[in-house]
């Protein structure tokens, strides 16, 4: 009897978690739409371009999706809840894996969180499009990405980005991105970075050879496995990938970033002469650090004022948290109550 129990609980057991993988659904939002894993394995996947919603240059999609006052446009989501429902299922029993742009805002990424949410999923999980690598094992690195406005490089340390640069699109070269690794390069005490680019902008075309290319295959397959890892699932299915062959990119010869000797800064860092910047000047580019303090500790770090100058910034932090998140949630009440015509106020 015993044994015939364990059987009938292996079984539920193995069920159970076959459910929860096969329902858990891999987005990355592009700048054009949505990218999304078909509930197969064979590495394929579906794009998903919102309709009826206006589309303004240099102006991420989904914003265009948002009216006065918080109210989503129901056909933004529409083909996107078709495509999940037909590819697993009533997307209400799902659970939803996303990876937003690197330049996203704060703001940005609480309405993607609204949009999906409101495309009907059981739980919503979100990262970076640019921590993905933390999959493969990576922390220390430099990553390249592209949004609908800009282009960041960013300095990840410790599987935090302690660095980010943003650029103007239309000004940006790879000269200036290769002049500001090598800036990098030089405070990077031990071993070189590796360079990552990652696909998803046709602006990005001709920056492919500064470092390691991060195509829409690879990053998809990183989500999956961030998926897997974030929802705590075992012995999750392998995924035959295949090759993401849509690139054509004709350029000049270019050595990869990767191969570049860059020992203690590098100071003679062949460029291509090919290919020029149009703006010289460093106007049109914004650098963020984030402070050690939010970053990991150094482990050689002893300073106990140091450490009780975290703990108030940290307790601060805190505070500030749950204000921000009552006045969110205010508004929330606020917003529904003016879409439904409930405020007379």
């Amino acid at each position: 009897m015993f044994w015939e129990r364990g059987i009938v609980h292996s079984v539920l057991y193995n069920m159970f978690w076959r459910n929860i993988v096969k329902n858990i659904v891999s987005v990355i939002i592009e700048n054009d739409g949505y990218l999304v894993k078909n509930s197969s394995n064979d590495g394929t996947f579906t794009r998903v371009m919102p309709q009826g919603i206006q589309r303004i240059p240099c102006i991420p999609f989904y914003h265009s999706a948002w009216l006065i006052m918080g109210n989503l446009l129901k056909p933004a989501v529409t083909d996107f809840v078709d495509v999940i429902n037909s590819q697993y299922g009533k997307i209400k029993n799902t659970y939803g894996m996303a990876a937003y742009p690197a330049d996203a805002l704060p703001a940005d990424i609480r309405m993607i969180q609204q949009t999906l949410e409101y495309a009907g999923f059981k739980g919503l999980k979100m990262v970076s499009k640019t921590s993905l690598l933390k999959a493969e094992g990576l922390t220390n690195y430099i990553a390249i990405s592209a949004s609908e406005r800009l282009v960041v490089l960013e300095w990840y340390r410790d599987g935090i980005p302690t660095e980010s640069r943003y650029y103007n699109k239309v000004s940006v070269g790879r000269n200036r991105l290769l002049s500001d690794i090598e800036k990098i390069q030089k405070r990077q005490a031990g071993s070189k970075l590796k360079v990552f680019v990652f696909d998803g902008c046709a602006e990005l075309a001709g920056l492919y050879t500064v470092g390691e290319l991060v195509d829409e295959n690879r990053a998809l397959k990183l989500l999956v496995k961030t998926g897997y890892e974030q929802y705590k699932v075992k012995n999750a299915p392998e995924v035959e990938w295949g090759k993401d062959e849509k690139k054509d990119v004709k350029e000049p010869a270019f050595a990869e970033m990767n191969t570049l000797e860059l020992d203690n800064g590098g100071e003679n860092v062949k460029l291509d002469e090919g290919v020029k910047d149009n703006i010289s000047t460093d106007d049109d580019i914004a650098i963020v650090c984030v402070p050690e303090a939010i970053g990991k500790k150094e482990a050689d770090d002893s300073d106990t004022s140091a450490s009780e100058e975290v703990d108030v910034d940290m307790d601060l932090e805190k505070r500030l948290a749950i204000d921000i998140n009552e006045a969110d949630k205010e508004f929330d009440e606020w917003a529904y109550k003016q879409a439904l015509g409930e405020d007379k106020e």
